[in-house]
């Protein structure tokens, strides 16, 4: 009896654990692991050649705002700190609350002072973007492994997962930083895991590090959406725990909440800021005249944008039914544009739904049910009943939009899944069973019959030519409502027949490879291969599929880059306001052929010249408010009152793509399609003012900004009386404020994070620094004394001055960062501390 245990043990061993090692070499036994790191980044870097090793790029409109953005961080760092605030877009705006940089990921700063400084190739081959596609992988393999899962189902998962086009396609379209983050997904969970099986100080260690490390990364949407899995997988494991009254359960559940609080410990540096800046961003407070707006996050409109629409299911299949990417107009989908694919492999599919029919275990489950609520979730708007639920009650989740990004939780799910499919037919191979079982039989003739019907779509795609087009044509398909707004009828005809075009090249595409993965499983199913070849064969044809889509984009073009090309043209520009050494900001306006739209780029920051406009996806409401209501109400730039409304905030030059004729502008030099005039009516970065009118209704306020009668040289408007001990208002509603006759102010001293002044008054005024409003930021002193800081002309501020000779200094101190700083030292210490004791002195007592 004991004999038969012990040989079925062996017998089974293959299967489980080795992928069949004693059918292979010894040497590829001992170096598999080796071997499976060298599979992916073989996969990834021939996935990326152009970019990787001949020097090409992407020419992403994103990749150069980014560029741009982050252009003085090089100067801070110089300096020797972090840039908590940039001046250079939007008059200013926090940094870190914002998430401009990323500069406190470990990752990134190994790469931005070391690696970057090595000869370009070199560059190329460590870019932090390629070696997180191997990482994340390698936590796939990891969790499969730990699963119980063959070698060779583990690596078909953890090429599945990092092959995905979704995720490939972030590289070209520069979103690097939700790339990080989705590669944390598998070691998060593998870490949870661990962490619930086996409750230790390891175990929770490495479950803070790795939650940490993903908050670090730069995408907290993806982040937030990988901590709701994490957390209703531990609910889940620990209601299955309790039911078979495992009350030890309940140790390992409260330790994943610790593991989450250590991670946030470890990150708090960073998103102890943003959430300080979500209650004065765009995503966090609703638009000043908006009285139907939500009070906290974004509108439904906006939180439900880029929802993915439920007919777009069908490019899980055919990934160009509704085209690919944005260029030449070729999507034609619900969605405003989109410039990658959400097709996850035919094979992977599949071998999924193989996995849920006869493998279903708490894990597979677990992730049926993650995949569905994740699709559920990404339709938004297209399921309103769900998203309206979820913004208005889930904490935090108002604060995002794109729903369609919670899909990496479906293709995490289908790559798990996929693994543990192909991990039921290698059990096939040990089966002595002869005749297959009636639930294979199934299978076989299932699958059979999908590889028919993949033929049928095909012959009706080929044989239906203009005829079938035209009827899908007439039902409303290959063309969207905005094309008339965009294009003449010609071009719509034109596109049309391209769309139709790339989607029956497509239909062609998945009839090839269904009927191909069809016939692999069946001939599996049927034991017509061998294990090892049919292995081959499964890995080749899912890299293939894989591969092969992903090169629609992943082609790096040629040089010269996006953001070269635009320096090109407007170096000269430049050029010349960088003579002007003193402190102005500028407002671009209008469309350069090769720059784009001058007001919302970040092209100026590059040059480290201070703009009132530029790019940023979350910036202040203030900002956004004097946008909206004052300097282009109804959409419509104010042109009566620009010099005005420049002025107030240092707006010196005027940068436009055509003539602009205006009494309070002179021009003063063109280049490139771009003229630049001078603001006649510009206000030095400090000035003095002595009256003040204090209104509280933002309408109100806005319309005394855009008022004819309003002189922001002479007065100021004041949210609130503050202690300014004012006295009768005159017939137009202003308070006399001293006087400003004979007193001077200037700026002595500008950088990033202080700001001083010197002021020479004569009678006591107000100040008004043409610097925007951030209370958790900015703070005043005069002569070394902390004094309050007035919200001034809705989105500025200023400080009450005594008479006297002063120096004024404005300092930012951010508590969050400083207590960021600490608590991520501490988290550190303690996962290091745990580190070291288990592979080193626990390893060394057990010596």
């Amino acid at each position: 009896m004991g004999k038969k245990k012990k040989q079925t043990k062996r017998s089974r061993t293959p299967s489980g654990s080795a992928s069949g090692s004693s059918s292979i070499p010894t040497y590829v036994n001992r170096y598999f692991n080796l071997i499976v790191l060298l599979i992916f980044a073989v996969l990834i870097y021939s996935q990326f050649f152009e970019y990787t090793f001949l020097g090409k790029t992407f020419n992403a409109a994103d990749a150069s705002a980014g560029t741009y953005a982050a252009h003085f961080t090089k100067e801070a760092v110089s300096k020797g700190y972090y840039p908590q605030w940039t001046p250079y877009i939007f008059s200013g705006m926090p940094s870190f609350g914002s998430m401009i940089h990323s500069i406190v990921y470990p990752v990134d700063i190994f790469h931005r002072t070391i690696i970057a400084k090595l000869p370009f190739s070199t560059g190329r081959v460590l870019h932090p973007h390629l070696l997180h596609f191997i990482f994340g992988a390698l936590g796939l393999y990891l969790l499969l492994r730990h699963l119980k899962l063959a070698r060779s189902a583990s690596l078909l998962g953890a090429i599945t997962f990092m092959l995905m086009p979704h995720f490939v396609g972030l590289i070209p379209i520069a979103h690097g930083g939700k790339l990080w983050t989705i590669m944390y997904i598998p070691w998060t969970f593998y870490a949870i895991l661990r962490l619930l099986e086996s409750p230790s100080l390891f175990y929770l260690a490495l479950a803070g590090l790795t939650i940490g490390l993903q908050l670090l990364a730069q995408h907290p949407q993806i982040a937030y959406y990988t901590l709701l899995m994490l957390g209703a997988f531990t609910l889940y494991w620990v209601i299955i725990e309790l039911a078979k009254r495992n009350f030890k359960v309940v140790l390992g559940g409260g330790l994943c909440a610790i593991a989450v609080l250590i991670g946030f410990a470890l990150s708090y540096i960073y998103f102890g800021p943003v959430q300080e800046y979500s209650h004065y961003s765009i995503r966090g407070v609703p638009p000043a005249l908006d009285t139907t707006a939500p009070k906290t996050g974004l509108s439904h409109d906006y939180a439900t944008s880029w929802s993915f629409p439920p007919e777009e299911i069908i490019t899980f299949f055919v990934p160009a039914f509704y085209g690919v990417g944005e260029q030449g107009g070729f999507y034609w989908g619900q969605m405003p544009f989109t410039q990658n694919s959400l097709y996850m492999g035919l094979l992977p599919l599949l071998l999924s739904a193989i996995a849920l029919l006869f493998r279903r275990n708490r894990i597979t489950v677990f992730m049926l049910i993650l995949g569905i609520v994740s699709l559920l979730v990404s339709f938004g708007r297209h399921f309103p009943l769900l998203s309206e639920f979820l913004l208005n009650h889930l904490p935090y989740f108002n604060k995002f939009r794109v729903p369609a990004m919670v899909l990496v939780l479906l293709e995490f799910a289908v790559a798990v899944l996929a693994g543990f499919g192909l991990q039921v037919l290698l059990d096939q191979f040990e089966t002595v069973k002869k005749k297959l079982e009636p639930k294979f039989q199934f299978l076989w003739k299932g699958l059979a019959t999908i590889a028919a019907v993949s033929i049928l779509i095909s012959l009706i795609f080929a044989v239906g030519g203009n005829g079938l087009y035209q009827s899908l044509r007439q039902d409303g398909m290959f063309t969207r409502d905005r094309d008339r707004a965009t294009y003449d009828e010609a071009t719509i005809n034109y596109l049309a027949a391209q769309r139709f075009d790339m989607a029956k090249k497509d239909v062609y595409r998945m009839t090839f490879f269904m009927v191909v993965s069809c016939a692999l499983l069946i001939l599996a199913i049927q034991r017509r291969l061998n294990r090892r070849t049919f292995v081959i064969a499964v890995l080749v044809v899912l890299t293939l599929d894989l591969w092969l889509l992903n090169r629609r984009f992943t082609v790096a073009k040629a040089e010269p880059t996006v953001v070269n090309s635009q320096l090109a043209i407007t170096d000269p520009v430049a050029d010349f306001l960088k003579q002007d050494t003193g402190k102005f900001r500028i407002l671009s306006l209008g469309n350069v052929q090769g720059v784009g739209d001058l007001f919302q780029n970040n092209i100026w920051a590059y040059y480290l010249i201070e703009s009132m406009g530029g790019y940023h996806a979350a910036k202040l409401r203030v900002i956004q408010d004097m946008f909206d209501y004052v300097l282009f109400p109804n959409g419509q730039l104010n042109v009566e009152r620009l010099s005005t409304a420049m002025a107030m905030f240092n707006g010196k030059y005027l940068v436009v793509s055509g003539q602009f004729p205006h009494p309070d502008f002179r021009q003063v030099f063109q280049s490139n399609g771009m003229i630049v005039y001078q603001n006649l009516k510009n206000l030095p970065r400090a000035y003095l003012v002595d009256r003040v009118k204090v209104l509280t209704d933002p309408k109100a306020i806005f319309d005394e900004l855009k008022s004819p009668t309003f002189n922001p040289a002479q007065a100021a408007v004041l949210e609130s009386t503050y202690d300014l001990n004012l006295g009768e208002a005159d017939s137009l509603g202003y308070f006399s404020f001293g006087d400003k006759t004979g007193s001077t102010v200037q700026v002595t001293d500008f950088d990033i994070h202080q700001i001083t002044l010197h002021a020479n008054i004569a009678q006591e005024c107000l100040l008004v620094l043409s610097e925007v409003n951030y209370p958790p930021g900015w703070h005043a002193y005069i002569n070394g004394e902390k004094v309050d800081i007035y919200k001034t002309n809705y989105a500025l501020r200023s400080i009450r001055v005594p008479a006297g000779e002063h120096t004024i200094e404005f300092k930012f101190q951010d508590p969050p960062f400083r207590a960021g700083v600490i608590s991520g030292s501490v988290a550190l210490l303690f996962i290091l501390l745990v580190f070291g004791w288990e592979f080193g002195i626990k390893k060394r007592r057990q010596l």
